[in-house]
């Protein structure tokens, strides 16, 4: 399915008949007619079962040919179920499925042209780290020391400074005197 990263496809409703040799030649068509839409790395055929395991090198080669050779033919009119197959449960199979996902993704970011050689790199003479938590029960410690985590953005917001520093002991931020009406006002009211 969509959402697991498999690259294998299961190719069923193979016919036996046509071919002479039990694996050679299927698995040569099968090849050929998969191989249109990308990298094909491996092809396991299983002659006795009458389906194949088409694995591609990348994702987006598989969903091509899963999309364009459903209910298609090869050579001799077989019509094609092409599903996406199934994670082999076998814990070798999974790691070596983990390390050509590696694999892969090195071999992309190489074919794009960048390095993944660690580049040294040198810190300016006068930057200096800002001190770090390493848990959260840190920075809720330093929270209540009065250092708060985040900074103090009050000098970027002068609008919002100034309304704190007018606003009364009531959390108003109206001027002294319509406070005062406004108290006198609800006092007689």
């Amino acid at each position: 399915s969509f959402n697991t990263p498999s690259r294998t496809l299961y190719v069923g409703k193979l016919q036996r008949t046509p071919y002479a040799d039990q694996h050679g030649e299927l698995k040569a068509v099968i090849d050929r007619h998969f191989s249109e839409f990308g990298e094909v790395e491996n092809i396991s055929l299983i002659w006795e079962k009458s389906i194949a395991f088409v694995r591609y090198r990348f994702r987006t080669h598989a969903e091509l040919a899963k999309e364009a050779l459903l209910n298609q033919q090869l050579d001799h009119d077989e019509i094609l179920d092409v599903r996406w197959a199934f994670d082999d449960p076998n814990p070798v199979a999974k790691e070596a499925a983990a390390r050509s996902n590696a694999d892969a993704v090195l071999a992309a970011i190489q074919a794009a042209g960048h390095s993944t050689k660690s580049a040294a790199f040198a810190l300016p003479a006068d930057y200096e780290a800002p001190a770090s938590s390493s848990s959260a029960a840190g920075a809720i410690e330093d929270s209540a020391a009065g250092d708060l985590a985040y900074p103090n953005t009050d000098a970027q917001f002068p609008m919002a400074t100034a309304k704190q520093a007018g606003a009364g002991a009531d959390g108003s931020a109206q001027p002294p005197a319509k406070r005062a009406k406004r108290d006198g006002a609800t006092a007689s009211s």
